[in-house]
């Protein structure tokens, strides 16, 4: 995208050099050559604000395309971690469970051989 802005902005340049090389080599009055470089001034003008504007809108939807990456990042992470902490929850609670069985199997047998 910065290529882009770059090549306009070269054109711009080149047309401005070419214009004032144009108005000067031509025999015309100072009134009407002050004039005529200032329309090629202006136009020059012109076509640098619209290729500016072409940049600052390309850098902008960069910068979008950048922060919704991020935020969907943000959202897939977020997610993981509920789901593993969810998966975790799930095997304590299935460790307790079974060590709570093993605990009473244990404690029935050495009431068994106390007898």
């Amino acid at each position: 995208m910065a290529e882009k802005g770059k090549l306009w902005i070269g054109v711009a340049i080149g047309v401005a050099a070419g214009a004032v090389t144009a108005l000067l080599t031509t025999p015309k009055s100072g009134e009407q050559m002050r004039h005529d470089i200032g329309e090629g001034a202006r136009d020059v003008g012109r076509k640098a604000g619209q290729a500016w504007g072409g940049v600052k809108d390309s850098a902008s939807n960069m910068a979008s395309k950048a922060q919704s990456s991020v935020k969907e990042a943000a959202r897939k992470g977020g997610s993981m971690v509920e789901n593993t902490r969810e998966r975790a929850q799930v095997a304590i609670s299935a460790g307790r469970q079974a060590a709570d069985k093993k605990r009473k199997l244990m404690e029935a047998e050495l009431k068994d051989k106390e007898r």
